[in-house]
């Protein structure tokens, strides 16, 4: 009578409604607590004092915090319990502490800048055009790069007023360089340190080897946009 009516049928009945069971019993077992206080408290008392005696110290246990691979289990383990997609973005979001920004980076041939040796013509064409929010501008080459434009703004300022190539280089940014081997959610965090959204990476020789960009890391979380 004991394990099936105090034990077993009210843990399968909480468990399947978890919120209202809880509502149910709090308030009964806060009154118990409170009357039963002075008898839990002397009986952890002598507890707590037996073990002193094989020198174990209750009061110094350190709650060990839980590793990525454990969460990543538990995760797993909520199969069924919360939506794939959820449980799809928790695992991306475990994964970014092995991904570096050399595997999510646009390669360096690929990366669509501006070189201001080029006429001013063709650079307005190409900056109009432009399926990009930020270009990198350079001389000749990405390894001579000056800065990086923030079209939004250029094209902005291109409505009111007319601009040369001096202008031009004035209004770029400081480029922000990124380490090739950086982890993605190390980067994630440096780019909300920073307030930057986009960088190029280097490698150790400082070689430029791509661009990465905030859309790339959160894209690693969420999926494609």
């Amino acid at each position: 009578i004991i394990l099936i009516f105090a034990e077993a049928a009210p843990k399968t009945l909480a468990a399947l409604h978890p919120d209202k069971f809880s509502f149910v019993v709090c308030l009964p077992l806060k009154i118990l607590i409170k009357i039963f206080y002075p008898l839990v408290w002397f009986v952890n008392g002598i507890a707590n004092g037996f073990l002193r005696i094989f020198k174990f110290h209750v009061g110094k246990h350190r709650i060990e915090p839980l590793s990525a691979e454990e969460l990543r289990t538990l995760v797993y383990e909520a199969t069924g319990k919360i939506s794939s997609n959820y449980q799809q973005m928790l695992l991306r979001i475990l994964e970014l502490e092995q991904v570096t920004v050399e595997d999510v980076m646009v390669p360096r041939q690929e990366i669509d800048g501006i070189d201001i040796t080029d006429e001013w013509d063709a650079i307005l064409n190409q900056i109009t055009k432009a399926d990009h929010a930020f270009m990198p501008v350079y001389e000749d080459n990405i390894d001579k790069v000056i800065g990086m434009l923030n079209l939004r703004k250029i094209l902005s300022i291109l409505q009111k007023v007319d601009l040369t190539k001096s202008d031009l280089l004035k209004l770029a940014d400081k480029v922000y360089f990124v380490p090739e081997g950086a982890l993605l959610n190390r980067q994630l965090l440096n780019f909300q340190d920073q307030q930057k959204s986009i960088g190029l990476v280097v490698d150790e020789y400082g070689d430029i080897q791509g661009l990465v960009t905030l859309q790339d890391v959160l894209e690693e979380i969420v999926g494609e946009f």
